[in-house]
């Protein structure tokens, strides 16, 4: 049985003293790599394109190109290694795309010295699926997509708020229609007729010429707002 081993190697020795409050400015001290590993990725980017369609031709991969990209993964880890991900070491990372050897975290790639033509058009995305789903859970992607039904349900209880509202000044306006002497209420109208009711009755008073008193208007007992009782005439 042969065992192949992988040609990429990520190294990182954590040190045995790190300091206890350093690692709350660290992200201050790393803004200049920030920058500069900013334009190192747009360059990153363009050059892995043009090396796919050096492989594609040639079945080789650029060895000038391919050294720069393993520079900036490896740049790239020792920013993070130092105050992203692990805060690992207190030893600012180099200025370098260079291994480092004295530096406790490195990154290493052997050199291919031939590559599948055809395999460059699918292993960066039909190939690597399955890595892409196991680097999304360990990375906390997991978390955010149990996050969102969450999310949604606390959305559908925001709407929800409003209608009960609605649903109780209704049951409210019912309770004050049948408050009264008369045993024998109306049904309940919408809203909207309720609020018409009063404009309706004065117009009835001004055409009939009648008053307060032959409208049947009482106040309650515990010194409540006026309410209309109808008489059993109209009804």
């Amino acid at each position: 049985m042969t065992l192949v081993s992988c040609p990429a190697r990520l190294d990182g020795q954590l040190d045995q003293a790190v300091g206890r409050w350093l690692w709350l400015g660290k992200w201050l001290l790393l803004i200049p790599h920030f920058i500069v590993l900013f334009f190192l990725w747009l360059a990153f980017s363009v050059l892995t394109m043009v090396a796919g369609f050096a492989v594609l031709f040639t079945g080789r991969y650029p060895r000038a190109i391919f050294d720069f990209n393993v520079g900036v993964i490896r740049w790239s880890w020792r920013v993070s290694f130092y105050g992203i991900c692990a805060f690992g070491t207190d030893r600012y990372p180099p200025f370098s795309l260079s291994s480092d050897p004295n530096y406790p975290a490195d990154f290493s790639v052997e050199y291919p010295e031939r590559l599948s033509r055809g395999l460059v058009l699918v292993k960066w995305w039909l190939l690597a699926i399955p890595q892409y789903l196991m680097v999304a859970i360990f990375a906390g992607g997991w978390m955010r997509s149990l996050g969102r039904p969450g999310r949604l349900f606390a959305l559908r209880a925001s709407r929800v708020g409003p209608s009960g509202v609605q649903a109780e000044r209704r049951v409210l306006i019912a309770h004050e229609r049948r408050v009264g002497k008369d045993s024998v209420a109306p049904p309940v109208e919408p809203h909207h007729k309720i609020e018409e009711l009063p404009r309706v009755a004065a117009r009835h008073r001004q055409r009939h010429g009648t008053n307060d008193h032959e409208e049947g208007y009482e106040s309650s007992a515990s010194g409540d707002l006026p309410r209309r009782v109808l008489s059993a005439e109209r009804l």
